[in-house]
């Protein structure tokens, strides 16, 4: 069963670190819980994926990014540069940037290469 980890280090940088860079961790209460079902439209704008499909035991980092943002853009580097170190981690990245920008983001950081890392857009995923 899947368990929903919300690393919140990411998340802070994703959502806070553009306009404050002293963002601590929230404890949500959410910890623990499984992730709920649903699908989501890949960047690629035709496949979709399941959360289900998410494996069992292995914690889960939604990282919620703007394509253009220099933190975003730096976080996403250190995750692709350190990948081995977050070998067990699924990574799955949403954002609300359109997919031209989405595919220029997977292109400039070769994500498509790293299987445990999906991309979302968010206007079309309905998260």
């Amino acid at each position: 069963m899947n368990r929903f980890v919300f690393a919140l280090i990411f998340f802070g940088v994703g959502i806070g670190s553009c306009t404050k860079p002293d963002v601590k961790p929230v404890i949500t209460g959410k910890e623990g819980e499984n992730l709920p079902i649903f699908n989501i439209l890949l960047s690629d704008s035709t496949s979709f994926f399941n959360t289900a499909e998410f494996d069992a035991g292995k914690p889960i980092v939604l990282f919620y990014f703007s394509p253009g943002c220099p933190y975003c853009r730096m976080e996403t580097r250190r995750i692709v540069n350190n990948i081995s170190k977050f070998k067990d981690v699924q990574f799955c990245l949403v954002t609300n940037g359109d997919f031209e920008e989405l595919r220029g983001f997977c292109k400039l950081f070769d994500l498509d290469k790293h299987k445990n890392i999906i991309m979302v857009p968010e206007k079309r995923s309905g998260i």
